[in-house]
């Protein structure tokens, strides 16, 4: 059975497996069994997902640099909960990050990093400082001018738009 092993659970975690079983679910079956082990994988990969932290998961995201659209890079919950961890090995997620955007063909992953790190921007109290030491700001900038995807230089406006505001607490206030 491979819900024995918590690491295949992370493994199908990771690889989005829990669309798949969304798409399995919606089907019908003749064999009622099918459903019930359906339900029953659903319901283990939901007590997994808890076990594991949304940081780990999106930190193996980000290091593997096999970025999605996944809930967390748009949840400010994790990001206000998690900022603080960004500080790690010498930001080495932020580092990755900025790796990404200078070094990634895909744009939709280019996209997402240019998202992630105006969020650590916004939420980190050194944020700027930390990605603008990194030579992240110019980078970011030249893909808001140079770049050929519109949704990349969209991405890259915004971050750098959140690297211009100082107070987002005042900004939703007014």
């Amino acid at each position: 059975n491979l819900l024995v092993s918590k690491k295949n659970i992370q493994i199908m975690l990771e690889t989005g497996f829990l669309r798949v079983l969304a798409y399995l679910t919606q089907r019908e079956y003749k064999d009622t069994d099918i459903e019930a082990d359906l339900e029953y994988l659903g319901d283990k990969l939901q007590e997994g997902m808890v076990e594991l932290t949304s940081y780990d998961v999106y930190k193996k995201e980000v290091m593997s640099g096999k970025l999605t659209w996944s809930p967390v890079h748009k949840s400010e919950k994790f990001w206000k909960e998690n900022v603080s961890r960004f500080e790690e090995n010498n930001f080495a997620i932020i580092k990755r990050l900025i790796d990404i955007i200078s070094n990634e063909k895909n744009p939709e992953k280019i996209a997402i990093a240019c998202y992630d790190i105006g969020e650590f921007v916004r939420f980190h109290p050194r944020g700027r400082r930390v990605v603008a030491e990194r030579d992240g700001k110019t980078k970011i900038m030249m893909l808001m001018a140079n770049h050929a995807d519109a949704k990349v230089q969209k991405h890259a406006l915004l971050c750098v738009q959140k690297m211009i505001v100082t107070n987002w607490e005042l900004l939703a206030r007014s």
